[in-house]
């Protein structure tokens, strides 16, 4: 028989337990692989997986499913989650962290992990893929144009117009390739219809003509044109039934999805105004979707430099992003990089603060969400002039991306640019050679396989750390500095064609490589034993062309102008001294071959100052012509 003592503390822990649970509820949920084009997904075990405020995490079973109990909670409550973990996976949708979901006692909640180094091939796979396509279509179209200018069906203004647009376009659309490949490379092809999939795969193998005619058969066109009264009739429809309301959703992602799949071939083949159009509707579609919204901003910005557009869309996303979300870390970020942009300094560092503090809370340290941000510090303290602060950051975002992308990975690669060039602001010229050495090591690793914008990068930061170290100690540049320019040169012939400022540039470093150095020798120290004829020749053809782009191209621009003219006066008054100590060796055929040259070449560039010597130049010869 029980004590009635006894009972009563039986019945006091009953009652308690009672009220206990009637202040739980049970989530049910499951996780899943993602699934791919030829593999499908799997239930995943093994998943540790925990809720905001809870003590304890929960694992997932054999078949992928999982339970957990909220305590003080009830039917539609709001629960987030705090952690998801496996080793050697993560999370396909990173922003399920710090997201907001209701509890439900019938729809389970759906999780999709994805091997780390199956999304990492995936992403190289389809980059790869897209910088093959994206050059194809660069070269096609400008021959196109250069075809079109010489049958005079364009004027030569509008081909000047159209082919640096054309150049613009191919470069930007690279810093986008990685944003693109991160997309189809998170696609869950088990959620896709027998068609989709199909679309996905030519995007994700470069197929892009295949890709348009797949969506075309489905009409895309006009569900295009009636997407403008669906995003109306369809908040209408969700106020009335919370069934249509998902039916509404449901066909709002496939809509978007239709149009992110015409946002990407257009930009492959660099159709900035389809671009802008397809990426900019799909934001219309739900202007409360955070990612659509930070989407059409990042496009706007990177793109097309429209800065107060792209903000507008960055402060709605961060109006509608969870305030403990990584979104809304992207969001401060997004919106730190316009102030960048704009010079406002602090305020800029203000948001990448916020942004980082909330990183910190969601994510490990060692994910590429804090390399970014770690970037995003770099890139203003540089421009701040504050080089070691930029170091700093710079080498934590290069520590995490060795980590994640392993050392060989264009990532890797232009870190070690980034790096490099920081030290050459600080004058270590050795370190950054080392680190752009680094960079083309990855190149060569990669087999072509990199942004060439990047690749050219290196090469001119090969060139001007060597270079300039030997300048600083007051050395003969070695021959590599010539070797890595004229690397430099050949691939922005290859990249932007002849008419283009960044080809000017190039030309102008390589003119002064060949000529400037022996000219400034010689009339400095008045010294012919090392002058070379040879030098000064090829020097001058490249800074006649780079003279001939820029006053064709950016005749506004006249600082760089004026920079190749007077090391083109150099060379003319290197031919006037080397013209007149053959006249005191009474050797007077190479006085008149120096003065010739002195005469030709001050008509390519000249100054009010030179007025004496071509004076003399021009008085000389016409006396020896006359004797002859």
């Amino acid at each position: 028989m029980v004590k009635k003592s006894n009972l009563k503390l039986i019945i006091s822990i009953f009652v308690a337990c009672m009220v206990w649970t009637s202040q739980a509820q049970t989530q049910q949920g499951y996780v899943k692989t993602l699934g791919r084009p030829h593999q499908k997904g799997v239930a995943l075990n093994g998943v540790s997986i925990r809720v905001r405020g809870g003590h304890n995490a929960v694992l997932s079973d054999a078949k992928g499913f999982f339970s957990m109990m909220m305590v003080d909670k009830k039917e539609g409550d709001a629960y987030a989650l705090q952690q998801v973990q496996k080793q050697g996976y993560q999370l396909n949708d990173e922003n399920m962290i710090g997201r907001r979901y209701a509890i439900s006692s019938k729809v389970p909640l759906a999780i999709v992990m994805v091997s780390t180094k199956q999304l990492q091939a995936d992403k190289q796979r389809i980059e790869n893929n897209a910088y093959k396509t994206a050059e194809k279509n660069y070269q096609t179209q400008k021959a196109l144009l250069e075809k079109r200018q010489q049958a005079n069906q364009i004027t030569i203004e509008i081909y000047r117009q159209e082919i640096q647009q054309l150049q613009n376009s191919f470069e930007k659309y690279q810093s986008l390739i990685d944003g693109l490949a991160e997309h189809y490379a998170h696609t869950d092809y088990d959620e896709l219809e027998a068609k989709e999939r199909e679309i996905n795969l030519c995007i994700e193998n470069g197929d892009l003509d295949k890709a348009e005619q797949l969506l075309q058969a489905l009409d895309i066109e006009k569900r295009l044109a009636e997407i403008e009264q669906r995003i109306k009739a369809g908040q209408q429809l969700k106020e009335e039934a919370l069934e249509d309301q998902r039916k509404i959703q449901k066909q709002q992602e496939k809509d978007a999805e239709y149009l992110y799949q015409l946002y990407t071939i257009a930009l492959g083949r660099f159709d900035n105004k389809k671009a802008r159009y397809y990426i900019e509707t799909r934001a219309a579609l739900d202007s409360t979707n955070v990612r659509w919204q930070i989407d059409a901003g990042e496009f706007l910005f990177e793109y097309l430099n429209l800065f107060d557009q792209a903000k507008s869309y960055f402060l709605n996303a961060e109006s509608h992003a969870d305030k403990e979300s990584l979104e809304m870390a992207e969001c401060w970020n997004d919106i730190g990089t316009v102030n960048l942009v704009r010079g406002k300094f602090q305020t800029a560092l203000q948001y990448f603060q916020q942004s980082l503090q909330l990183r910190q809370q969601l994510v490990p340290e060692n994910s590429p969400q804090m390399a970014t941000i770690y970037n995003s510090f770099a890139t203003t303290y540089l421009a701040l002039g504050r080089t070691d602060e930029a170091l700093e950051y710079h080498r934590k975002s290069l520590a995490i991306r060795r980590m994640v992308y392993g050392e060989v990975s264009a990532k890797v690669a232009l870190t070690y640019y980034n790096i490099g060039a920081v030290l050459m602001a600080k004058k270590d010229f050795d370190g950054a050679k080392t680190l752009f050495a680094k960079g083309l090591d990855i190149a060569e690793q990669l087999k072509g396989n990199m942004p060439v914008v990047l690749l050219l990068k290196l090469y001119d930061g090969m060139g001007a750390a060597i270079g300039e170290k030997a300048d600083a100690e007051g050395k003969p540049h070695p021959s590599e500095v010539k070797m890595y320019r004229e690397k430099a040169l050949d691939l922005c012939l290859r990249i932007y064609g002849e008419k283009n400022i960044h080809t000017a540039g190039i030309y102008h470093n390589l003119g002064t490589e060949y000529a400037y150095k022996d000219s400034r020798q010689v009339i400095d120290n008045d010294t012919l034993s090392t002058y070379d004829i040879t030098n000064s020749q090829k020097g001058l053809v490249y800074l006649v062309k780079s003279l001939e782009i820029k006053k064709e191209v950016a005749p506004h621009n006249l600082r760089p102008i004026k920079e190749t003219e007077n090391i083109i006066r150099l060379i003319a008054k290197t031919y006037y001294i080397m013209g007149i100590r053959n006249y005191e060796k009474h050797n007077i055929q190479q006085m008149a071959f120096y003065f010739k040259k002195c005469q030709d070449v001050f008509k390519i560039a000249s100054d009010p100052e030179d007025a004496d010597i071509i004076k003399t130049v021009t008085s000389v010869l016409s006396e020896l012509n006359n004797k002859q």
